[in-house]
């Protein structure tokens, strides 16, 4: 899936199939008139906007709960050969009302 964009300001996703023809243009949402170029972010998931008309770069973001930052630490750094190394991640965060679990 990838989403794409007209100047017009509409948004909408695209599936292709293998032979890489669109099988499915389903409508996202809409802006004024002036999208510029869409860019996915690789570090945050999100697509941007870019809309020349009203000059912002808009983030797009789905509704839900956020992901966890896992912060994990080893046991151990070094040792002999073979080193059995237990990593903890106590310091990890929910960024939610939602409680963190592992298994």
């Amino acid at each position: 899936m990838s989403i794409k964009g007209d100047f017009f300001g509409n948004i909408s996703t695209l599936n292709l199939d293998d032979e890489f023809n669109i099988a499915e243009l389903t409508p996202f949402a809409t802006f004024d008139k002036g999208v510029k170029d869409i860019k996915f972010n690789s570090n945050d998931g999100n697509p941007y906007i870019c809309n020349l008309k009203d000059k912002n770069v808009y983030k797009v973001s789905y509704g839900g709960t956020y992901p966890p930052s896992i912060i994990t630490y080893p046991d151990y750094i070094y040792g002999a050969s073979p080193l059995n190394v237990t990593f903890g991640a106590s310091q990890s965060i929910s960024n939610s009302d939602t409680p963190l679990a592992w298994k």
